[in-house]
Order: C-alpha cells, then sequence, then structure tokens
C-alpha cells in the first residue's frame, strides 16, 4: 500500500550537529567528507556560492554550467579529505606500533569495590577526584583519548528494528564512517566474530552469544586502541561464555588492541596476561 506522508530529511541537520560536536582531526575530517558526500548527488537545481571560493579552484572551465562547476569542486574536496584521513590513519598506526606490547588485563572485585567507576574514568565519562587518569600518556578526558576507547557495556542495548550489519554500520556513521570504507569494515568486523551468515538477522532472531558478538563489533568499529569491556558473558550460558572468552582473547593478536575486562569469573581473569583486584576503591593487587 502506498502511504501518503510527507518524508522528511534531517540528515543534512544530524551532520551540521556532528559537525560542531567534532573536536579531533580525525573527527572533523570525517564528518566534513560525509557532509560533502551528502551534498554531491543532491546538487540538481541547487545553487551554490563554490565558485566564489579563492585558491582557483572555483574558476570555471570552458563551457561548464554552474552545476558542473560545483561538481567538480565538491569532487576535488572530496579527493583531498580522502587522503588527508589516509594520512591521518597511518599517524595512528605508527603511533600503535610503538606502544609496546598490548596485554589483556582482567580487573575483579567484589561489588561497589569500584570497578564500574574506573571504568568510567578511563572512558573519560568522570573526572577523578584525586590523581589523574591517561591513554597512551594522554588524559582520559581528552577528546583524542575518547577516540582511542571502545566500550562493550555490561547489557548492551538494541535497536530491535535494526539488523545486525544496520546496528554495526549505525554506530559507524555516528564516529563518522560513511560509503564503501564503512561496508567494508562492517563485513569484516561481522566476519571477525563470527556472524557473517547472521547479518541479516534482528535482534530478537539472535540468541544470547550471537547478540553480545554484534556489540563486540559495534565496539570495535572505530578502530579504538584500547576495549573496555564490563562483564561480557555475565549472562551468558557456559558454552556461549567460553567461545565469547575465546573471542576477546583473539582479538588482541588480530587487531593489536590491549583488553581490559571486568569480571567476577576466575576462570577469565586466570587466562588475563594481567590480574588486577580491586577492594574499597583500591587496587589492592
Amino acid at each position: 500500500r502506498e502511504l501518503m506522508v510527507k518524508i522528511l530529511d534531517r540528515t543534512s541537520l544530524f551532520l551540521d550537529i556532528f559537525a560542531k560536536r567534532a573536536r579531533t582531526a580525525n573527527a572533523k575530517t570525517q564528518v566534513e567528507l560525509a557532509q560533502y558526500q551528502y551534498l554531491l548527488p543532491r546538487l540538481t537545481r541547487m545553487w551554490t556560492h563554490l565558485e566564489r571560493q579563492r585558491g582557483g579552484i572555483g574558476m570555471r572551465g570552458p563551457g561548464e554550467t554552474q552545476i558542473e562547476t560545483d561538481r567538480r569542486i565538491i569532487l576535488n574536496k572530496i579527493s583531498l579529505l580522502k587522503e588527508e584521513l589516509r594520512s591521518i590513519d597511518k599517524q595512528k598506526a605508527v603511533q600503535r606500533k610503538n606502544r609496546g606490547k598490548l596485554t589483556r588485563v582482567a580487573l575483579v572485585g567484589y561489588t561497589n569495590a569500584g570497578k564500574s567507576t574506573l571504568m568510567k574514568a578511563l572512558l573519560g565519562l568522570v573526572r577523578p577526584t584525586e590523581g589523574s587518569c591517561s591513554i597512551f600518556g594522554r588524559s582520559s578526558l581528552a577528546p583524542d583519548s575518547k577516540e582511542e576507547v571502545g566500550f562493550l557495556p555490561e547489557n548492551p542495548y538494541f535497536y530491535k528494528f535494526l539488523t545486525g550489519a544496520e546496528t554495526v554500520s549505525f554506530y559507524g556513521r555516528l564516529c563518522g564512517l560513511s560509503g564503501k570504507s564503512l561496508k567494508e569494515k562492517v563485513r569484516e568486523l561481522l566476519e571477525l566474530v563470527g556472524l557473517s551468515d547472521r547479518r541479516s538477522h534482528k535482534p530478537s532472531q539472535l540468541s544470547g552469544g550471537e547478540q553480545q558478538r554484534v556489540a563486540i563489533a559495534r565496539a570495535l568499529v572505530n578502530s579504538p586502541a584500547v576495549l573496555l569491556a564490563d562483564e561480557p558473558s555475565g549472562n551468558l550460558d557456559s558454552r556461549n561464555r567460553d567461545e565469547i572468552h575465546r573471542l576477546f582473547f583473539d582479538l588482541r593478536d588480530r587487531l593489536g588492541q590491549t583488553i581490559v575486562i571486568v569480571t567476577h569469573d576466575e576462570g577469565l581473569a586466570a587466562m588475563a596476561d594481567r590480574r588486577i583486584e580491586m577492594r574499597d576503591g583500591k587496587i589492592v593487587e
């Protein structure tokens, strides 16, 4: 049935909001690229003043119409932004190679020991009352540090109308990814967590273990250097729990990441490279 309703496209508004909130060079470049990619196919009958830009980019070529001039300008800008992103990615890759040996850390302790508060401090969500919290030598409150961290909550939330692939893709867009690079990223992550054949299923069609795998892929979409996981297997049965544990300890070797896991599972803690115990808000071991 045909629905006689008016569809409002608010994409431009959302991109403007993301642009205002972007703090790092990578985020700003990603959003600017998304804005130009959104504008390009919508130039028809749209008057712009891009030809007034200085530096020669806006000069009309022989026989060019206004639309053709604007399209050429935007395509040039998209190409420059993509090159800038590649340069940023190379810099980040070099930085990660220089970080030394990455580890798997288990953070254990009784309820109310302070594990979740420490996790929030690492995420830059709270400011320590004393001392400081840093990620690779930078304050966890700095925007650049927040880009380095992925988070897997104890009870991840899913939009019931989005498939596994759409869920990962949605969060990828929030991180500034778009186009073919985002599609490829989603494909790689779902393959990594073993859900290539379940990418088109919605949460109600996935088991608890499969939902957790989607959440892991979602947490990895911005290629964080550190992955924080809060009781990632607490609500799973023994079989799914073991599979998730193996997956976590495979991520470091395949993606070069530090994994910090909050857990009550001593078996999982024993598998970690380092075990940190908290008690009454203090690290005791």
